[in-house]
């Protein structure tokens, strides 16, 4: 018998899809989430092909995942956070670096927005994840955007990388990290990104790195492509991660302070009345953005409501002292 969508929460798909108030709680009430892909009521469900909202390509969503079912509900990956930043600071005819593509999403809405003229360079080493981005490139006819089935490095080689959990996206060559979870590992090619950079074909280049705390190994692989083009670079930080990777935060601060960068958390603002909006909160340090972890604190408060999520792994913006191309100012917030 063929797989069927439950049809109740089938009728709420247009309401999820316009994010209307209270959509939140009807999703979790009709059991549409779940951790690790073990939700019961969606273990037989199928695999459909639906539009995204923002971007309009064409998606293969098995609904038995939990993210690929967020993402048919709404309409849109559930890291909208990224999304804005993309909007913001990527353009028609720009290059973008997906470090980190796993199963290609973000990789969609930087292939929107940089248009047939601008470059997709996406980097994703785990096998299952790379057949699917193959699909989705095939599946909407995306000329303009490259796979290299590789890690990002500081070096060219072979790392283990270790699958976590009950979702590929959770992938990790960190040495340190709790393998208790471990689903599989697998030997994969490592390479540094400044070996690509005559694939940039544009002057404007926007790199994103979530590599589960291995961002800092990629940085120094890209360091000739980040002094010859001084491009905005999004990195999720989490301190643990980059604890098991062998790295302090502090020492991934110093690598963008030595460039003359600034750092930018990175927050949704949303509203029932408006569409949702790009907050960047700049700090100065270290210690000021380990204070947005400490849950009750003013600051945690502040980001919060000003930047509009809690925070476990934080997205961080960093851009050039001299960086003036976008007017990203009227997006700044203060936690002061």
């Amino acid at each position: 018998m063929r797989a069927q969508i439950p049809l109740l929460p089938y009728m709420f798909r247009w309401y999820f899809q316009q994010e209307l108030p209270g959509w939140g709680k009807i999703y979790s009430a009709l059991n549409l989430g779940g951790i690790d892909n073990v939700n019961s009521d969606w273990s037989s469900a199928p695999v459909v092909t639906a539009r995204g909202k923002y971007h309009k390509y064409l998606m293969e969503l098995d609904l038995r995942n939990d993210l690929n079912r967020y993402t048919y509900f709404t309409g849109r990956y559930y890291d909208l956070a990224v999304q804005l930043a993309l909007d913001c600071f990527l353009r028609a005819g720009d290059a973008f670096i997906d470090g980190g593509a796993n199963v290609g999403m973000t990789m969609l809405h930087a292939a929107r927005n940089v248009g047939p003229n601008g470059k997709v360079l996406c980097f994703e080493p785990l096998p299952e994840n790379c057949a699917k981005v193959e699909r989705l490139i095939a599946l909407n006819s995306l000329s303009h955007v490259s796979l290299f089935p590789e890690a990002l490095g500081d070096g060219e080689g072979q790392l283990t990388l270790n699958v976590l959990g009950g979702d590929t996206i959770m992938a990790t060559l960190r040495p340190g990290a709790n393998l208790a979870d471990r689903r599989m590992s697998v030997q994969v090619p490592v390479t540094e990104g400044d070996k690509y950079a005559d694939l940039l074909t544009s002057e404007n280049v926007f790199i994103k790195l979530d590599l589960e705390g291995w961002e800092y190994y990629a940085l120094i692989g890209f360091r000739q492509v980040i002094e010859k083009f001084r491009p905005p670079i999004l990195v999720e930080i989490e301190p643990k991660y980059l604890r098991e990777a062998g790295v302090e935060e502090g020492k991934l601060h110093e690598f963008f302070v030595d460039l003359n960068y600034k750092p930018y958390v990175v927050g949704v603002k949303t509203s029932y009345f408006s569409p949702p909006q790009l907050r960047l909160w700049e700090y100065q340090s270290v210690q000021d953005l380990a204070q947005l972890n400490e849950a009750g604190s003013r600051r945690f408060k502040q980001a919060q409501s000003k930047l509009g999520r809690d925070f476990h792994y934080i997205d961080v913006i960093w851009l050039p002292a001299e960086y003036s191309r976008i007017d990203y100012r009227k997006h700044l917030v203060s936690l002061e």
